[in-house]
Order: structure tokens, then sequence, then C-alpha cells
């Protein structure tokens, strides 16, 4: 979810010209956009079955996402416009990750490259978004763009916020259903999921710890342990849009068992008692 290097900001998208869709073609229903990502995924074929595995997870993870999202806004959005965009959004926010992996074979953007970027740049040129409207494809566009910064610049219009807290919910509602099933139901060991961080069941830094019990922004670049990460991600329950995504978070229970994971130190206690607060505001 984190956003680097900043190439342009919501209002300097690209021209008319510079966006690769036809004006007179039907419009883009999210089954379609679905069935597009799956045949641009195609390209991405890797001969590596560890390698496949990285672009199959990334494929799952970007239709898992459309669920959750699909399911948050008929719950929390009337405007079926927003709904429709934000599901189309959910399918292509991580367009980025498979040229990241191909090209670099990590999925961390301080190794490599910003994912948002790169995927805005990629979707820009790829005729997926052939079907809407100019202000549509760049609704879709700004969301890849923005969709994995630490916070949303203030002042986006109404209908991209909407869009973009959509995504960023359900985004996060799928990354803590693989990380908590990859580090609790399988090894753990496999350094892509896992940003190369250190493993030890005692470690976690201060530093991170401090910034999640106040309830704030939790850096990637502060990360030392495989603990930290799964702090990050509990810290998560303190920025969730919707009362419909905590439902879901809550309901499934994952960061109850990552918590349950981490040592047993009052700081841990503490952190416990303000995500279950969270989730259920």
């Amino acid at each position: 979810m984190r956003h680097g290097g900043v190439e342009c900001v919501h209002g300097a998208l690209p021209a008319t010209a510079e966006v690769k869709m036809a004006s007179n073609d039907s419009w883009l229903k999210p089954v379609q956009a679905a069935d597009r990502l799956g045949k641009f995924v195609a390209h991405y074929t890797e001969d590596e079955t560890e390698h496949q595995s990285h672009i199959d997870l990334k494929l799952e993870h970007s239709l898992r996402v459309w669920e959750a999202v699909r399911q948050i806004a008929n719950e929390e959005v009337d405007d079926a416009q927003v709904r429709a965009l934000a599901e189309i959004g959910a399918l292509y926010h991580d367009l980025g990750r498979f040229p990241q992996y191909k090209r670099y074979r990590t999925f961390k953007d301080s190794q490599s490259v910003d994912h948002g970027l790169l995927g805005f740049r990629t979707l820009r040129e790829s005729g997926l978004l052939s079907g809407l409207s100019l202000n549509e494809a760049r609704i879709v566009l700004q969301c890849v763009f923005l969709h994995n910064r630490a916070a949303l610049p203030a002042g986006l219009p109404d209908a991209l916020h909407k869009v973009l807290m959509l995504v960023r919910d359900g985004d996060k509602v799928d990354i803590v259903r693989v990380i908590s099933g990859h580090l609790l139901d399988q090894a753990g060991d496999d350094a892509v999921l896992t940003l190369g961080l250190a493993d030890d069941p005692q470690c976690y830094s201060p530093t991170i710890m401090t910034q999640a019990i106040h309830e704030g922004l939790v850096r990637y670049q502060d990360m030392v342990w495989v603990n930290d990460f799964k702090i990050l991600i509990c810290s998560w329950a303190f920025g969730l849009n919707f009362s419909a995504s905590r439902y879901m978070v809550r309901r499934e229970g994952h960061l109850e068992r990552l918590l349950d994971s981490l040592p047993r130190t009052g700081e841990i206690r503490e952190l416990t008692k303000l995500v279950r607060a969270a989730l259920e505001r």
C-alpha cells in the first residue's frame, strides 16, 4: 500500500490522446475487465514454478479484492457508477506488480519501483480501459496510481475519493488473509512475501510498536522483523474506511490470529485492545 516517488498529482493525468481507449465501445463492465486482466496476465507466464506462483498469487489477489470491493460497495455506496468503477479499479489496482516481478523478481517497491506508478503507466498504455469515458478512465488510472499511498492527498474529487477508499479497504482485507495464511498456516519462508525480513518469534522493533500503539502511520522502511510486518498489518484496523470492511476483518479473525502469534508483552496486549476497539467502530 506504500507509495514512494510521485510522478504526478491527481489533476495532472494524461490527455485524451495518451489514454488508449475506444470511445465508441460499449461501456466496460467489471466482468469484462476481469476477463481482460486474465488475458493481460497471461503475457507474464513464467517457466519456473516458483516464479509462476508469484504471478498467480497477484492475479488471485486482484480477483479477491474485486470480490471484497463488490461486497463492501454494495453495502456502503448508493452510486452505481462509483461501485462499478471501484470494481474495475480493484481488478487493475496491482497491474504494476506483473511487470515489477518480471523485471526485478521482488514485490518490494523500495528495491525495485513504485508499483502504483508502474501500474498507472502500464494501464495507461494497455487498452484495458477501452469502453470507459475519458473521465471514468482517469478515475481508474488515478485509483491505480494512488492506491498504495500511505495517505491520500487532500482535495480529491468525491467520486475518486470514494473509489479509492473502497479499493484500499478491499486490498487490506485480502492482504490480511494472504499474509496471515502464509505466516501462520504455511512455512512463512517465502522472502518475496515476507519482504526479506528477519524472523525471530520474540523480536519486534520498538519504533514499529510505538507507531502502531499511537494509531499512526507504520512505515514499511522501519521494519526489520517478520513480527514488525504482523504489527503493521494489524495496524491497518485503524485505517479501514467502512463499517462493512471492519466487519469482514473482524468476522474472518485473521488479525486476532496474528496478534496471538506475537510475543506476550504489555505492548502487544495494549495493541490487541486498540485493534479490537477499532474493528468494533
